[in-house]
């Protein structure tokens, strides 16, 4: 993503949600190693994890994204993806406790205003979610959030040293605190 890096910058104030609740941050918590062992075995660096409300029941989706600069694209996620011990389980696990978080997020909507689909983007250290743009699985959000046209709330603070930190920092302001 170094390309996405070099262009300029949007200055911006940093979002961070405002009283999360205990609940929210505790599920967000659990979830975040799973991410980062996700992420590890694919060897990426940045994955969205969402759930469609649509169905009966919710549907989850995980994936990555993959490119660099205009280049950015997002890849669907399966067990199958790696071979690397631990992967599967950490891709269920990941996706029951995000389950637990998009359910959450989906209830801070007003009822007639709820979108279909709710996704947080992680780099396995800190958690985000678009407003604007509530399901991270279009293949534009990343890019939209590079070039300053929308804006993240940080749930779980970026750290300042993860592995995604310039490009975080770029798309969604300095989420870090």
């Amino acid at each position: 993503m170094a390309s996405a890096i070099s262009r300029g910058l949007v200055d911006r104030a940093p979002l961070v949600l405002p009283r999360p609740s205990s609940d929210l941050v505790a599920a967000a918590s659990r979830a975040l190693p799973m991410a980062k062992i996700v992420l590890a075995c694919l060897q990426e660096q940045l994955l969205t994890v969402a759930c469609d409300h649509a169905a009966d029941s919710p549907q989850m989706s995980v994936a990555v994204w993959i490119g660099e600069g205009s280049d950015l694209s997002i890849r669907q996620v399966t067990a199958g993806d790696s071979l690397e011990a631990g992967f599967r389980s950490a891709l269920i696990m990941l996706q029951a406790e995000m389950l637990d978080v998009c359910m959450q997020l989906r209830h801070r909507w007003p009822m007639n205003a709820r979108p279909p689909i709710i996704g947080v983007v992680t780099d396995g250290t800190g958690l985000a979610i678009s407003s604007g743009h509530p399901s991270g699985l279009s293949p534009e959000w990343l890019t939209e959030h590079l070039d300053g046209q929308s804006l993240a709330t940080a749930i779980i603070p970026f750290g300042r040293d993860g592995p995604t930190a310039l490009t975080v920092e770029q798309a969604f302001g300095d989420l870090s605190r």
